[in-house]
């Protein structure tokens, strides 16, 4: 029985460590956010200005129309470490030629609002730029990384869109003003969500003593084991299961028995009791044997009297 246990245990215990070294690959799961400006501005450099409006003008001769953006991202409570991809939106309303333009991504320092009247200076080009060449459309911009180093920071994000090219070509955006609120400048930020939740664990415990006797001659060895095995089943609400197989195998106590037989056995015992029973009448058996002797001799003698 003991042997037998022992044996469905160490398979269990086998499959078990199977299991752990199997590979786990966990569901990924992007979200996105929508930001819309909290301020922003026309600027036109011909005439050293910058106004808030309901559109801007990027481009034309000497590169004149350029558009300031800010953003506020100070309840964005993700890791920038979490954040996959980060897209400047702006949607063309209308254009002076049918000819496209490269518009460009600068940085922005954020002292400046909507009551500001004098153009602020572009900083560093961003690395992104977008080819303008239709109307009624959407535009986009990569500035993953320039948002990531301002979440690091104040979580405020302003940037500037203006062409480096000296031509009359111009294309007209929404600003936050414009009549049609879905049209407005958009900052989409996509992150990795982080994993919540529900973990419900159950822990059972058998505990099974095995109990082996032996008998050698007069002598009666128990041999007693106790195996003690506690299985922790975790499951979470995305149906992954961890179990956790805990074992312990107590110490084994042995009880050593000495008894005296009282009654006959058989085979080998019977042997082994008449042997016992013959050392311990021997000398009975030779008392006996010179007080007979002695008594023989006795009667003898008084017979021939």
């Amino acid at each position: 029985m003991r042997k037998k246990f022992l044996l469905i245990l160490l398979a269990w215990l086998l499959i078990a460590s199977i299991t752990s070294f199997l590979p786990i690959w966990p569901e990924s799961q992007t979200c996105a956010i929508t930001y819309n400006p909290i301020h922003d501005l026309a600027i036109d450099l011909e005439n050293t200005s910058a106004s808030n409006g309901t559109t801007a003008w990027l481009g034309g001769s000497s590169c004149r129309y350029e558009a300031a953006i800010k953003f506020d991202l100070t309840d964005f409570d993700v890791s920038p470490d979490k954040v996959v991809s980060a897209v400047l939106r702006v949607y063309v309303v209308d254009r002076l030629t049918s000819n496209s333009l490269d518009i460009k991504a600068y940085t922005l320092d954020d002292n400046w609002d909507e009551s500001t009247t004098s153009p602020p200076s572009a900083g560093s080009f961003i690395g992104s730029s977008s080819r303008f060449d239709c109307v009624n459309c959407w535009q986009e911009f990569a500035i993953t990384e320039y948002v990531k180093e301002q979440l690091n920071g104040d979580k405020i994000v302003s940037v500037m869109l203006k062409t480096t090219v000296n031509t009359n070509d111009a294309y007209k955006i929404a600003l936050r003003g414009y009549s049609d609120p879905s049209l407005i400048p958009q900052l989409v930020i996509c992150y990795e969500s982080s994993t919540t939740s529900q973990t419900v664990t159950e822990t059972v415990t058998e505990t099974q003593t095995v109990t082996e006797t032996t008998t050698v001659a007069n002598t009666t060895i128990t041999e007693t084991q106790t195996v003690s095995e506690t299985i922790t089943t975790t499951q979470t609400i995305n149906n992954t299961v961890t179990e956790t197989v805990t074992t312990t195998i107590a110490s084994t106590t042995y009880y050593t028995t000495i008894y005296e037989t009282i009654s006959p056995a058989y085979g080998n015992e019977t042997t082994n009791y008449y042997v016992d029973l013959t050392n311990q009448l021997m000398p009975l058996i030779m008392v006996i044997g010179v007080i007979c002797t002695m008594l023989s001799l006795l009667l003898s003698a008084t017979k021939g009297r």
